[in-house]
Parts: structure tokens; sequence; C-alpha cells
């Protein structure tokens, strides 16, 4: 089905993936679904709620549009075609520990780089510098 109830974090969720569900749940009913206090104490800082959040997300809704979705997926290819995959290859051969947090927090950060801030200059491999700019976000 699309509603699926399951156990997340030791807490019953109801997730759905029917975009009328979805919809209704966030835009046409929005104030019928509040997040409750767990929800808000764990990732309150990341999801938000309430006027704020809702003025946010009004504001983002205007980057997530059916042809700019393709062209992230497109980008998000490509960075693990160039990318990750490269660096994989080359972090196989050399049978070299390497940390994979840190591996998939540089490539989220530059995903994030090239599709809001229109730039290209980060790298994945752990011994190039980080930027002040990425430090600023750490």
């Amino acid at each position: 089905g699309t509603v699926v109830i399951q156990r997340l974090a030791a807490r019953r969720t109801v997730v759905t993936v029917n975009p009328s569900n979805v919809e209704y749940i966030l835009k046409t009913n929005f104030d019928n679904y509040p997040k409750g206090k767990p929800f808000t104490e764990t990732l309150g800082d990341f999801l938000g709620d309430g006027n704020l959040w809702l003025k946010q997300r009004r504001l983002a809704t205007h980057d997530f549009t059916p042809k700019s979705l393709r062209e992230y997926v497109d980008v998000l290819r490509n960075e693990v075609d160039t990318e990750l995959l490269s660096f994989l290859d080359a972090a196989a051969e050399d049978s070299e520990p390497f940390d994979l947090q840190e591996l998939l927090r540089r490539f989220s950060f530059n995903i994030v780089c090239i599709v809001f801030l229109g730039i290209d200059r980060y790298r994945l491999n752990p011994s190039s510098p980080v930027s002040e700019f990425d430090r600023a976000f750490q």
C-alpha cells in the first residue's frame, strides 16, 4: 500500500509515499498534523515547525520544481560518476582505510555548493584542505 506504519527510533511512525497523501499532510491540511514534542526535540533544528517553517518551506518550494529536480538529479549523477566512484575506485586499489563519514559529508557539501551556489571547486580527497567556507558549515 501507500501507507506504512513502522517503528522509527522507538516511536510508531506513519510513512506515506503517495503524492496526494503527502500534499494533503504537508500543504492542504498542514495545521492538522503537528509534529509533536518528541519530533521537534529530535529534529526541530533540522526540520522546524510552525509559521517560520511554513514561510521557509514556501520560499524553498520555488527551487523544487519538476524541471529543477531533474537538473539536481543530473548534478548528483555526474558527481557520483566523476568524483565519488573515482575516489572509491582509487581507495579500493590502495587498500587504505578512509573515513566514510567524512567522505560522504564532503560529497553532500559539494552537491549543495553546486546546486544552490553554482560553485564546484570542492574535492572529495580527504587530503584536500578544508576551505574556510566549508569550515563555516561544520
